[in-house]
């Protein structure tokens, strides 16, 4: 399941990277015909931010709702957690009461993949409006939400199988949307100095 999901996070990068070059040379194109090679180099950096932005968000889709279309048997019930940090909670008992830690490489790949999903998707919305934590927040959230809500309708009308809303989910990735944020004011200060 990982492997189809990073071979299709690698088909939206190559297509990002294809449009974006062509949308660089058509707009050299035109900018030079109009004499502003000036403006190039700024509109060209904002462009590929938003290209970065545009992948991130594939990369997303490619992990969380895609593939669209697989068996599911009809007495699949939709799975919702309401409940903030219950899946942590089911994790520590768990490994109280079997005294083995077999869920841990689970929850840290869940726990891991939540947050750093989000960390691009995070870093490039910060870039763009600038640096403003406000906005990070809100753009993480409701992206995360949709996903979210998404996953269970996948479920519930049984268009894909092992989904689940879970709230836990929203405010890891919320949490790795404000990390990109944190990561990009990070890099501007180092540069800087």
């Amino acid at each position: 399941m990982f492997f189809d999901g990073l071979n299709r996070a690698v088909v939206f990068f190559v297509l990002c990277l294809m449009m974006f070059v062509f949308h660089c040379f058509i707009k050299k194109i035109i900018l030079k015909v109009k004499n502003q090679t000036k403006k190039y180099d700024l509109d060209i950096k904002i462009l590929l931010m938003k290209y970065l932005l545009a992948y991130s968000i594939m990369l997303v889709i490619a992990f969380t709702l895609l593939p669209l279309f697989q068996y599911v048997t009809d007495d699949a019930i939709p799975a919702i957690n309401i409940v903030p940090f219950h899946f942590l909670y089911d994790y520590v008992f768990g490994v109280i009461n079997t005294g083995f830690l077999n869920e841990t490489k689970y929850f840290l790949i869940n726990t891991a993949g939540n947050i750093g999903l989000f960390i691009p998707f995070g870093f490039f919305i910060s870039v763009l409006t600038k640096k403003n934590l406000f906005r990070v927040f809100i753009f993480s959230f409701s992206f995360s939400l949709l996903i979210e809500i998404l996953q269970f309708f996948q479920m519930y009308f049984h268009i894909v199988g092992l989904r689940t809303m879970d709230i836990d989910d929203v405010i890891l990735n919320t949490i790795g949307g404000v990390l990109g944020l944190v990561l990009n004011h990070y890099l501007v200060r180092v540069n800087r100095i």
